[in-house]
């Protein structure tokens, strides 16, 4: 080669390496290449700051975490894996990314990939008071992301696969004032598990615009013992139990749902009370399209057609119903037992008889119905 364009090709190089370091630099970010643990916890250190990954990292087999954050409390941490991949330790035995107790820890922008089995998550956070994780392709493993313990928290724009137990699982216990946050825009595929888990002492949680498709073990989307949810443009398809499974809540809003192609019931309240369940389109599940006991709830425009069991389920007193639409809807033996009450409604004319058992089922007293649903209709029931 003409050693004039040798030398061009070495200066080129070289301002590519500069150019890059002053990237680095100018945005004062810390670059990590290997497995790290970053542990304020010593004497006169402290990790606060912005981490960028320069390229993929691997555990060694038995190493423990690729990255391990310990903080004191106090700081605020940023990890930028810069669209590069960290493989978990091969054996499977520890967390891809694993902290606790920072103020602040935000990781996006890359990938987190387990090569063994759990029961390591991908990414394990504990008692940190404000988290955001977004934009992660996180495959296998086993949960995929994984918060214990920590109230404020963003969770959004990820990529979640083949996980061997939740794809995102939320715990509040332990806390003397109940976790919020939001889960947005997730897509959960395959999880051995359940779909989105929120659990225990949780209050203001938004869970919205989320795809969760198929899981083999629990529900798509479960939340238990909060309060003041909003449940809003989800999809579940392919759920092993429930689609929507609501446990122990008080004061939720169900709006604009898909929940179809699931095992059980499309949505399930149980000891749901004063919430809203509008505009959802729960068919084709292997149960109800929605079941509900509890009390003081509006069930409005919702369409429950070509379920196994019922297409609208109150088993709950003092609720209220009106636009839903339901047909087709067999009332198999897979209910379990026939619906208790016929016909369980009664409206006055110009509208119909009142609709009945499989499409609406009301096993309560004291259940008004607007009498403008169609179940099957037309005329109004």
């Amino acid at each position: 080669m003409h050693p004039y364009r040798l030398s061009l090709r070495s200066v080129f190089a070289l301002l590519l390496i500069l150019t890059a370091a002053r990237v680095v630099a100018d945005e004062g970010k810390i670059p990590l290449w290997e497995q790290t643990v970053l542990d304020s916890t010593a004497a006169g250190v402290d990790i606060s700051g912005s981490y960028i990954v320069t390229e993929n990292i691997s555990a060694g087999a038995g190493s423990g975490p690729v990255l391990t954050i310990i903080c004191d409390g106090t700081d605020e941490v940023d990890i930028d894996l810069n669209g590069f991949t960290l493989f978990g330790d091969p054996g499977g035995l520890a967390d891809i990314i694993k902290a606790v107790d920072c103020r602040t820890l935000k990781v996006h922008n890359g990938s987190l990939r387990a090569l063994g089995p759990p029961p390591g998550d991908a990414l394990h956070i504990d008692t940190t008071e404000k988290v955001t994780a977004e934009g992660l392709r996180i495959t296998d493993g086993a949960n995929g992301i994984f918060l214990a313990a920590s109230p404020n928290f963003t969770i959004r724009d990820n990529t979640i696969v083949n996980p061997g137990l939740d794809g995102i699982h939320v715990a509040g216990a332990g806390l003397p004032v109940p976790v919020s946050g939001t889960i947005e825009r997730n897509l959960v595929k395959g999880a051995v598990g359940g779909g989105i888990t929120v659990i225990d002492n949780h209050s203001s949680v938004a869970i919205a615009h989320n795809r969760i498709d198929r899981t083999f073990g629990g529900s798509g989307i479960f939340l238990q013992n909060g309060n003041g949810c909003l449940i809003t443009q989800n999809t579940v398809e392919e759920a092993f139990q429930d689609g929507i499974f609501l446990e122990t809540i008080e004061v939720c809003k169900l709006h604009n749902n898909v929940s179809t192609f699931n095992g059980a019931n499309g949505i399930l309240l149980i000891d749901v009370h004063n919430s809203l369940v509008i505009d959802n389109v729960s068919g084709r599940n292997g149960l109800s399209g929605i079941e509900h006991q509890g009390e003081r709830s509006k069930f409005d425009n919702n369409v429950l057609s070509t379920n196994g069991c019922f297409g609208l389920h109150l088993a709950g007193r003092d609720n209220d119903y009106a636009r839903n639409s339901a047909k087709f809807n067999s009332g198999a033996a897979v209910c379990g037992a026939a619906c208790g009450v016929g016909p369980v409604e009664v409206c006055p004319p110009p509208y119909g008889g009142g609709a009945t058992a499989p499409d609406l089922c009301v096993d309560a007293p004291d259940n008004v119905s607007y009498c403008d649903n169609l179940m099957p209709g037309p005329p109004r029931s």
